[in-house]
């Protein structure tokens, strides 16, 4: 409609809808919306509607237009969000998941562990680990030694290892029978790592969340403290 009008300047919409091989009423209708956008006017003669074009100049100012009510709108929503921020309550937010898929995403999970520094409280599987990734446990427990990390392990008795004060490694171990894991849990800092090392399916999970680590660790000192 809008290019219909454009090379004669100004007409009727019975006009236009001849031009277009529109119904006269769909062609008023489209006429009244374009006013509405801005890029026609209106005008009367007697009982008839004139609609004049607008410059295509005007398209650029309409755009610039809607840009600067974008504009106010994010400075408005922005605003809004701060607001909103402030009625958050921080004991509630939720836990931060991360998935770690295949060997090298999860050697990257347990190098991640690492970074902290800190003492790792372990439940540990009774050695799919080591069956798993062979060749970077030997490297995990170097570098654990290296930074001086204490780890205390909790795992059934089938466990190929043994405590060693040289590797800084205190074990304590469980029924295999009653308890057969088959997963490595550790929690350190403000994460708590689950491994599963099921061939098809293996994964490492990541949960950072204060509250859900030191639930971990009432469990695990629990249990510690209720093994010979």
């Amino acid at each position: 409609m809008y290019l219909s009008l454009l090379p004669i300047g100004s007409a009727p919409a019975s006009i236009l809808g001849k031009r277009t091989k529109l119904p006269r009423s769909t062609a008023r209708y489209i006429c009244q919306q374009l006013v509405k956008k801005n890029l026609f006017f209106e005008t009367q003669k007697g009982n008839t509607f004139i609609y004049v074009v607008e410059s295509p100049e005007k398209l650029l100012f309409l755009i610039k237009k809607e840009e600067e009510e974008l504009q106010r709108k994010k400075e408005k929503v922005a605003k809004t969000v701060e607001e909103l921020k402030l009625m958050i309550n921080p004991n509630t937010i939720l836990p931060k998941v991360r998935f770690f898929e295949g060997k090298e995403e999860m050697i990257s999970l347990y190098e991640e562990i690492l970074k902290f520094k800190e003492t790792i409280y372990s439940f540990e599987d009774k050695g799919e680990m080591l069956e798993f990734i062979p060749e970077y446990v030997p490297l995990f427990i170097k570098r654990r030694i290296k930074y001086k990390i204490k780890n205390k392990i909790i795992c059934p008795s089938a466990t190929p290892l043994k405590s060693n004060k040289a590797e800084l490694r205190q074990i304590k171990t469980i029924d295999k029978k009653l308890f057969p894991f088959s997963c490595d849990i550790k929690i350190c800092n403000n994460l708590v790592s689950i491994f599963s090392f099921q061939q098809h399916t293996a994964v490492g999970i990541a949960i950072e969340h204060q509250d859900i680590v030191s639930n971990f660790k009432i469990l695990f000192n629990y249990v510690w403290n209720h093994l010979e």
